[in-house]
This record gives C-alpha cells, sequence and structure tokens, in this order.
C-alpha cells in the first residue's frame, strides 16, 4: 500500500505499525477503560473502507491526521541579512584588519 504522505514520518506512529493519534476520550465497552488515543493499526487507520457502526473519522490514504516531528522549512521564518559589505569589529585602527 502507497501511502503520501508515509506513516513513517508522523509523530503519531507507535512502533512499526501502530497509529496512536489522540481522538475526543471516550469510553470503550471493550476494554472497560477511557480512552484519549487511538490504538488501530496504520492499515486500518490509512484505509478508505466504511465499517459499520463505526462513526470515528479514519485518517484514510491522504493523512488527514499526518503530523511531521519538526516543521517544515518553509514554516520556519529566515531572518533577512543585512547588506554590510565590510565589518570592522574588534579593528582598533578601522581598517581591513592587516
Amino acid at each position: 500500500m502507497k501511502l503520501d504522505p508515509p506513516c513513517t514520518g508522523c509523530i503519531h506512529l507507535q512502533g512499526k505499525a501502530i497509529c496512536g493519534r489522540p481522538v475526543p476520550s471516550y469510553w470503550n465497552p471493550a476494554t472497560n477503560q477511557r480512552r484519549s488515543r487511538v490504538a488501530s493499526s496504520i492499515e486500518m487507520e490509512r484505509s478508505d473502507r466504511k465499517v459499520l457502526g463505526s462513526k470515528r473519522v479514519r485518517c484514510g490514504p491522504q493523512g488527514r491526521y499526518f503530523e511531521a516531528p519538526f516543521p517544515a522549512a518553509k514554516d520556519i521564518a529566515v531572518p533577512e541579512v543585512s547588506a554590510h559589505r565590510h565589518d570592522t569589529i574588534g579593528d582598533s585602527d578601522g581598517d581591513d584588519g592587516s
């Protein structure tokens, strides 16, 4: 199964094949516990198959809930470089340092 983006680059991947993305807290009668994370295989989470009775929205083939561990390079602010041609800091006589 070809996934784009791949689950291996997602922060919610647990181990090699389990999706652990956060979901609204709910009571799971099968385990008798309150859950706040998905614990399903990545194949099931990234499939577009319908499951009878399930109201949970899956990540799907398009990676709806994919989150990269680091911000993308396009999202990082880069400071502008000033146009100084010559810097004489530390040079007592103000020439080029020779």
